[in-house]
């Protein structure tokens, strides 16, 4: 990753991904698709989306985000 110095705004910071920052994510990204498939192998399909709808409920709750 670098930063760049924004084209329309000086004040703005660009972040770009290198060749090796790409490299990195194509990796991390097999090994999360791996994991993805071994929790619907264990719990099945439909329990795996429930898992993950209340998981993302948990993320996006503003209250539980604003605490220490």
């Amino acid at each position: 990753m670098r930063l760049e110095k924004g084209t329309t705004d000086r004040r703005s910071l660009n972040v770009v991904l290198t060749e090796e920052g790409r490299h990195r994510f194509e990796q991390a990204l097999v090994l999360w698709r791996s994991a993805q498939d071994r929790v619907v192998a264990a719990l099945g399909a439909s329990v795996a989306d429930r898992l993950r709808d209340q998981l993302n409920a948990i993320a996006e709750d503003d209250q539980l985000r604003s605490q220490p």
